[in-house]
């Protein structure tokens, strides 16, 4: 019993000697609790709204149903269809060079830019559609090169503003000496002394010269299109010259014709002469003609303008569009005439001019060697 005792005892001291030997609560250092941070949310941003691109505006086409009267135009045709297209061209500010009926690359450019302003077909050929549009639609724009010039320095309204204010000052007359204030009041008041007004008549304005006319630019005159009288043609080999049946039933003497360098012939005859089959079509939208040279075979077509003479000369070599030197075609009594220079690039067929003998010599070309 006294051990038990003695054991709670113990155990009592104990414990009240661990509770006397702890820290007091209150002297614990104190800590500063951290901040929390705070959460940030990002706003949502709107997405951009896409804009279109802006797009040119299209030319708007002129509605117009085109005349079947008028036939193309293009690079290599000449005569006064072509220069009625460069006067209206000019006319509008697209054409700016000679008016010389020669349908040339300034002409094609200008027809390009009239084409592209109305909503056409930029293609350089003046078809029915642009011709109709360009003659009879009454709606035409101007090009925008074309601009008014602003008026010179020594143009007449110049003039009559650097004259105007001379009058007025010479008419001015400076105040007599005995009517002016006393000498107190005019030192107060310099400035009412006119003394800027003899300047204004000591210097008399300028003559302005009057500029002369700018003579208009001739355009070269295009070459006439003759007979070359005197003259015969004939196959080479051949003793008889080429005819034609004349209006009295009798034989005459078939003549070349010259344009300038150029010297023209009459290809069908030729042909015929020279032993060459030809198929002829003829249409309402143009003529063709086909014949075999050697081993190759040539198509020419043409169309015919208002006053029926041929134009738009197009040529084919075994079906294959061909580069024409002179687009040029001609028709004199039914006959038709074909630049020298066309017919050789084209069939091989040339022509010798003979001066002294008035003779043009035509050579067909020779036959390709067969393999062996």
């Amino acid at each position: 019993m006294d051990l038990l005792k003695t054991i709670l005892v113990y155990m009592s001291m104990v414990v009240a000697a661990s509770v006397q030997n702890a820290p007091d609560p209150g002297a614990m250092p104190a800590y500063d609790e951290p901040t929390p941070t705070p959460y940030v949310q990002a706003a949502p941003t709107a997405t951009p709204t896409p804009t279109d691109t802006p797009r040119p505006t299209p030319v708007p086409t002129i509605d117009i149903t085109p005349n079947p009267e008028y036939s193309t135009l293009q690079v290599g045709d000449r005569g006064d269809e072509v220069r009625r297209l460069q006067e209206e061209l000019a006319r509008y500010g697209y054409y700016e060079g000679d008016i010389d009926g020669v349908y040339g690359n300034q002409t094609r450019r200008a027809v390009e830019q009239f084409q592209y302003q109305h909503g056409l077909s930029a293609d350089g050929m003046a078809g029915r559609v642009t011709l109709t549009v360009l003659y009879e639609s009454g709606q035409v724009r101007l090009s925008p090169n074309a601009v008014t010039p602003a008026p010179s320095p020594t143009s007449g309204l110049s003039v009559a503003l650097t004259e105007a204010p001379a009058t007025p000052a010479a008419a001015e007359t400076p105040a007599p000496a005995a009517t002016e204030p006393p000498a107190a009041t005019v030192s107060a008041t310099p400035t009412a002394t006119p003394t800027a007004a003899p300047t204004a008549t000591a210097t008399p304005a300028a003559p302005t010269a009057t500029p002369s006319p700018t003579a208009a630019p001739t355009s070269t005159p295009e070459p006439a299109f003759e007979a070359m009288e005197g003259y015969g043609i004939r196959l080479a080999g051949a003793a008889k010259a080429l005819t034609v049946a004349a209006e009295d039933e009798t034989e005459a003497p078939l003549l070349p014709y010259r344009m300038g360098e150029e010297v023209y012939l009459p290809f069908l005859e030729i042909l015929h002469e020279a032993g060459i089959n030809v198929i002829t079509s003829e249409s309402v939208e143009a003529d063709e003609y086909a014949f075999a040279v050697n081993d190759d075979i040539f198509r020419i077509a043409f169309t015919h303008d208002q006053s029926g003479a041929p134009v738009s000369l197009e040529a084919y070599k075994n079906n294959e569009p061909q580069i024409v030197p002179v687009r040029d075609i001609r028709g004199v009594g039914g006959v038709l005439y074909l630049p020298a220079s066309t017919f050789e690039s084209l069939t091989g067929i040339a022509a010798q001019v003979d001066e002294a003998g008035q003779t043009v010599t035509v050579a067909l070309p020779d036959a390709p060697e067969e393999a062996q």
